[in-house]
């Protein structure tokens, strides 16, 4: 397997090569330690925490004008 970019050489590095087999070791733990739905959670906190105040600010304002309302003592006139 091919190793991952380090620095090149004439420049320091202080520690081995990573290699694609130890990024999966890493993936395999992250989801050993966390689970499946964490970063899908991780998502649904971060829009609602953050990202639906936005959408709701980048929409116009909604006015509501009140009719009047039914009053059953009030006689109507339903023959109209």
């Amino acid at each position: 397997m091919a190793a991952l970019p380090v620095a090149e050489e004439g420049n320091e590095t202080d520690g081995p090569q990573i290699h694609q087999e130890d990024s999966w070791v890493v993936i395999d733990s992250f989801f050993q330690e966390k689970g499946l739905v964490f970063q899908q959670l991780g998502s649904f906190d971060q829009f609602i925490v953050y990202e639906m105040q936005r959408v709701v600010d980048a929409q116009t304002p909604i006015e509501c004008t009140p009719q009047e309302q039914y009053n059953p003592e009030e006689n109507v006139d339903s023959k109209k």
